[in-house]
């Protein structure tokens, strides 16, 4: 397994990547579109074999931060340190380009995406009310969640 930068080619893996991770709730595809050519945005996958298993993309907020936009690895790969592998390529990346801080979203009652980011130094810094459309477990709030790189 190793993480390289996304190439346009990617785009239909990406795409399953993120229906098979988030189902009802995932970007469609002209949002995915849209996220990928967002200006100072850049995306990474994990690849084996030429088959993609995760992505992630990261979205310039300010001169110093950078948001997580979205992380997905399919579900049948979760717990073999793949986000572990792709999150951390994309703190070097952001590093690299001068970002100071990342900033993420995170359903408030997704424990176990909350666990992983806490895992990898990340705090939560708000609740947002309201933040989703679609509920999760009840709850449409999302806690924002912080890192200093």
């Amino acid at each position: 397994m190793h993480v390289r930068y996304y190439r346009d080619q990617d785009f239909n893996s990406l795409s399953q990547i993120e229906q098979k991770a988030f189902g009802e709730g995932a970007y469609s595809n002209y949002m995915l579109k849209m996220m990928l050519k967002s200006p100072g945005s850049f995306t990474m996958v994990v690849e084996d074999n030429s088959v993609l298993y995760g992505y992630a993309t990261m979205e310039k907020l300010n001169l110093i931060s950078v948001d997580i936009e979205s992380i997905a690895i399919i579900p049948e790969q979760h717990g073999h340190g793949l986000g572990s592998l792709l999150i951390k390529a994309m703190e070097i990346e952001a590093k690299k380009r001068g970002y100071e801080d990342v900033v993420l979203e995170v359903r408030e009652k997704n424990s176990g995406a909350i666990n992983f980011y806490k895992n990898h130094g990340y705090i939560i810094s708000e609740l947002i009310s309201g933040y989703y459309n679609l509920s999760y477990l009840g709850s449409v709030n999302a806690f924002r969640m912080t890192k200093h790189l």
